[in-house]
Formats: structure tokens, sequence, C-alpha cells
């Protein structure tokens, strides 16, 4: 038979990693897992340019898994650079041996995130977690601008998104890259975070 689907294999069969980041990728954007772990907090100080995540978080970077499994501690070479204004991204890198494939890696710009399709010829994709202002000797802010998913929902630097059932879907304006989102706010204290939030910007950053 030149088909094969897994009820023709059983429960036990090994998924070719390509073929189950392929099926994972069509179901949703990029995203940190809402409710497990402490979703990517980044722990740090004002005193120092060593900062970490605790184990746990998960997220998914187009259709593969990245999960912390043990204390991830940003230092060394490693460490949050001095005097800047960076985006910190968690990164697939399929260049990387087998078992090293998921870092941290620090960005100048949101315009040199990485968006290759993994499934295909691609070897590097990036999910943004933080905006980070740092001084001489520490952190002076962290923005969290992460996108989470979850059964209620998206959720864009804590504020809860739903598609409105009624509405179109997105549509691109090709002519000046306009990008118009319909959609409904869940609740009336979203709405109230939404106003008090004018600070956090929403990006949208297009797949190449």
């Amino acid at each position: 038979m030149a088909i094969q689907t897994l009820y023709d294999v059983g429960e036990n069969y090994q998924i070719d990693s390509k073929y189950d980041g392929a099926v994972y990728a069509t179901m949703g954007q990029d995203c940190v897992c809402e409710g497990v772990g402490d979703q990517f907090t980044l722990h740090y100080s004002s005193n120092s340019l060593t900062a970490y995540f605790d184990s746990g978080s998960e997220a998914v970077i187009g259709g593969s898994f990245f999960k912390i499994t043990s204390r991830q501690t940003l230092d060394g070479d490693n460490q949050l650079p001095s005097n800047s204004t960076f985006y910190l991204c968690a990164r697939i890198n399929l260049n990387a041996p087998n078992g090293q494939r998921g870092e941290f890696v620090y960005l100048t710009s949101l315009g040199n995130l990485k968006k290759d399709n993994l499934n295909g010829s691609g070897t590097l994709r990036d999910l943004p977690l933080y905006k980070i202002t740092t001084g001489s000797s520490g952190v002076n802010t962290a923005e969290n601008i992460m996108t989470v998913m979850g059964p209620n929902g998206t959720s864009v630097s804590g504020i809860h998104f739903a598609m409105a059932g009624t509405e179109a879907a997105p549509e691109l304006d090709a002519t000046n890259s306009e990008l118009t989102l319909n959609f409904k706010i869940i609740s009336d204290a979203d709405y109230t975070a939404l106003e008090t939030k004018n600070a956090h910007t929403l990006y949208f950053i297009p797949e190449s």
C-alpha cells in the first residue's frame, strides 16, 4: 500500500521529526504554551547581566517542540549584553549537533528574526520572548512580548484575544503591507488591560 496513516502502524510507531513538525506547523502559529511551567518567566536583576529560565516552560516553533528541561542560565559567553537594547528569542537551530538544537539568542531588531521552514530546507527559526534594555551592570527593563496560546485563545503581552466568529478572516493588503485583524476581546477585564497597555507594541512578522 502506497498510503500510510498512524492508524495503520500502531500506537508505538516512531514518527520522523520533520513529518511530525509539518503536521503541528499547520495547526497554529509559533507560540509559548499557556499554563505549562512558568511560561518563560525571565529571572533577572538590576545588578547583574546574568539571568535564567526555570525548567518546565514549553513552546512550539515552526511545528517543533521547544522545552526547558532544567534551569537554563544565561551567563558566560551567553550573558546579557551590557548597555544595549535587544530582543531575547528562543531559537531552533538545526545546524547545531543533535541534543543542542534549542538555544536563546539576542537580536538587535525584530527584522533580523529567522523564520525558516524547518520542515523543508530551512535550519533557523526564532520566537521573540522579551525586549530588554541593559545598563553597564544589570537589566533596566524586560518587556514581555511573547505570544502565548492555550484553550482560552491567544495572549500577547498578557492580553487575551480571540477571533470574532462572525468577522472576516485576517487580510493582507499587498499594496501597503497592512494586516487587518478582526477580533473580539474576551472580557471586560481584558479591555481594561488593553487600554492600560498602550506602551506595548503588537508585532506582525511576515513569514519569508
